[in-house]
């Protein structure tokens, strides 16, 4: 029987909340309240104080609030600060494909200099030239890869280096100083809910912002917000004002997460987490013969979306033998989230971000091995 503390929320996004978490602990005086009130600014901008401090993020870097998500905070990255220099696009994984997409066909920016790998490869950084702008996902999800280090880009570079963060916030260091624009979601790595972004900005990528404008109409959800008359970006953009209205619950919830992670030590804490977590997975998956990792060179393998192949007469199980175990865990009123993007490799995807508890891991893992056993049972190997 399942037990009644067992948590099953190992999918990767939104993520689990943290242990401690309740509603009576939102500040409920600040719900109902405008976004740009006095009171609301203030608790955005205790907020992105707080992420700049568990996150080590530079003080002469910027922090702006961004509507929908990951997803409109890229978008924003890649309408404002693309077309004024050739751009190399490195491309892992899904969303690294989503990425490639827009600046090919929506933005149409040219010259475009792309390396594509494989689900479960990494592509070539070695190609970078740091003359021209780059797009690249650091942490890609449904592929479970990561970019291997960052000595690829130059402290020198005339280039802006534009970077999806989502996966890897709160689970891993991040190289600032190799980065000139970032951005990442609330609702991975610490339980923090959807529909918020976040756009990280060193003082290179503001001056691009001052001094550029794009050839083409921005939507005005992804529009950098500019001095009335000027070319300037509004400063109070990076002190809570926020381009359109934003929930207030989400950030007084997303307060919590943040609070709990000071109190337990900070980013130090949280990544001895994430690589705990890792290794109790990734030992099972090397002691158990029907699963492998995805990804096969350690070096570019996620640690905190760590997927894995389900192996069925000797190659790897399609799709339907994947939802034949899923349904057995609904079956058993677990919703586990594991199986991986449809836009992958058929597999599943085991999220192992800070908030996820050892002893819920490993109750995951037999629930995973019943339900092969019972797709076994119903359909034996020959």
């Amino acid at each position: 029987m399942l037990s009644p503390s067992y948590d099953d929320r190992f999918a990767s996004g939104p993520t689990r909340k943290i242990a401690a978490w309740s509603l009576s602990h939102i500040d409920g005086m600040q719900l109902g309240r405008s976004h740009k009130s006095p009171k609301g600014l203030a608790l955005i901008n205790r907020m992105l104080t707080s992420l700049r401090e568990i996150l080590e993020i530079p003080p002469t870097y910027k922090l702006a609030l961004i509507n929908g998500g990951a997803t409109a905070a890229t978008e924003f990255l890649l309408w404002n600060l693309l077309g004024s220099k050739p751009v190399d696009m490195f491309v892992a994984g899904v969303f690294g494909r989503h990425w490639y997409h827009d600046v090919m066909n929506e933005l149409g920016v040219r010259p475009l200099h792309s390396t594509v790998a494989p689900i479960g490869k990494s592509p070539d950084f070695t190609r970078y030239n740091p003359d021209h702008d780059c797009v690249f996902v650091w942490s890609d999800t449904p592929s479970g890869t990561v970019v291997p280090s960052a000595d690829w880009i130059p402290g020198c570079r005339d280039g802006l280096t534009i970077c999806d963060l989502t996966s890897i916030v709160f689970c891993d260091n991040i190289p600032w100083e190799k980065l000139d624009a970032a951005s990442f979601s609330l609702q991975k790595g610490i339980g923090g809910e959807g529909g918020l972004g976040v756009v990280v900005l060193a003082p290179r990528a503001v001056a691009r912002l001052d001094t550029t404008t794009p050839s083409w109409p921005i939507p005005r959800l992804y529009r950098a917000p500019r001095e009335e008359g000027k070319r300037t970006i509004c400063e109070d953009f990076f002190q809570g004002s926020t381009i359109n209205t934003v929930s207030l619950l989400t950030v007084s919830d997303m307060l919590l997460s943040l609070n709990w992670a000071k109190e337990i030590g900070g980013l130090k804490e949280l990544i001895n987490r994430v690589n705990n977590n890792y290794k109790i997975v990734a030992d099972w998956v090397r002691n158990t013969p029907w699963v492998d990792f995805l990804v096969k060179d350690e070096n570019i393998r996620s640690k905190n979306s760590l997927c894995v192949t389900v192996i069925n007469q000797g190659k790897s199980a399609d799709w339907a033998y994947l939802q034949k175990m899923m349904n057995y865990l609904y079956s058993n009123n677990l919703d586990q989230g594991i199986l991986n993007h449809p836009n992958s490799c058929p597999s599943l995807r085991f999220w192992l971000g800070p908030v996820v508890e050892e002893g819920d891991i490993h109750k995951m893992l037999r629930w995973v091995e019943e339900a092969y056993s019972d797709i076994v049972d119903l359909c034996p190997h020959p």
